[in-house]
């Protein structure tokens, strides 16, 4: 498995774990989270239709220690953002729901489909409030993936 690998199984597993969830668009209907691996799409013209509600799956760093019996741990960024043009500015409310959703299912199962583990550090953030009717957040957590080993005799 490599970082890619891990990217493209988390896209996966968010889109079965929201499949029933439901947020809404700029155009007022209610639609599921848009996934996306490492960024969002690149607009093509002006009247590209805006993404939101979505996730951003984004590999943000890697580290191996080298040694004998240790893995490679991928650092991953889940980027949430949700539109909610009410008033009463409550859209991050479905925010911390998509984030609770995601530390929720990986700490109750750390395994993601048999091919990666949750280290289970999770941190989590959301952005303050001045990009309303925009609701963004994001959570980093920490995977466990194969490592490549040294073959040769003389190590």
């Amino acid at each position: 498995m490599t970082a890619v690998d891990l990217q493209d199984e988390l896209v996966k597993e968010l889109g079965k774990l929201f499949k029933d969830q439901k947020y809404k668009t700029t155009g007022g209907e209610r639609v599921s989270l848009n996934i996306y691996a490492q960024d969002l799409p690149a607009e093509q013209s002006y009247d590209d239709a805006d993404p939101s509600p979505y996730l951003i799956v984004r590999i943000d760093s890697g580290k191996d220690s080298g040694e004998k019996d240790s893995f490679n741990t991928v650092t991953v960024v889940i980027v949430a953002e949700v539109y909610d043009d009410d008033p009463n500015k409550q859209g991050y409310r479905d925010v911390l729901a998509i984030i609770q959703k995601i530390y929720a299912r990986f700490h109750k199962d750390p395994s993601l489909n048999n091919t990666a583990v949750y280290s289970g550090a999770f941190d989590w953030d959301v952005q303050d409030g001045t990009y309303y009717p925009y609701f963004i957040g994001a959570c980093v957590m920490d995977f466990h993936i194969p490592a490549i080993r040294r073959e040769d005799p003389w190590v």
